[in-house]
């Protein structure tokens, strides 16, 4: 299969996907809206607080995803789509099937992720020498120290 032909077929999955997400969100913000002081108990009241809590949380999640992909169609239209948005390298159709509204390679999202790998190797040793003192000051003994034990 040519990449193109990949592209096409990511391009239905990311349309079947944003449809599946406009409908999960839809039914998950019914019922978010507070109905005041419902009928029932205590605790009935305050099992509705919880599932519109969950149903509120979970429509955020999903708001975000359909952002993503969304973007992920408009960049497909605009011939950008595949293109990591941090080295402008194509990114391997083998992420972009695992997660199709993916803006970067896999190495500039670990480079993301971790940004402690990306520091210059005279940073490494400045840490270490900071934690050698570190760990200086703390074998002190009292002995050592001017302070009153009484």
């Amino acid at each position: 299969m040519t990449r193109d032909q990949a592209l096409r077929r990511l391009h239905q999955r990311l349309l079947a996907h944003r449809a599946d997400l406009e409908e999960m969100y839809l039914h998950d913000t019914e019922g978010t809206a507070d109905t005041g002081f419902g009928s029932g108990d205590a605790g009935d009241v305050a099992n509705e607080d919880s599932e519109r809590e969950i149903r509120s949380q979970l429509a955020s999640i999903e708001s975000d995803e359909l952002f993503l992909v969304r973007r992920a169609i408009n960049a497909l239209k605009e011939g950008r789509y595949g293109q990591c948005e941090r080295c402008s390298r194509p990114i391997s159709i083998a992420r972009l099937e695992a997660l199709p509204h993916t803006t970067r390679c896999i190495e500039c999202q670990q480079n993301a992720e971790h940004p402690r790998k990306q520091r210059k190797r005279k940073e490494d040793w400045e840490t270490v020498s900071d934690l050698e003192s570190r760990q200086q000051e703390r074998d002190l003994t009292l002995d050592q120290m001017d302070v009153d034990v009484d």
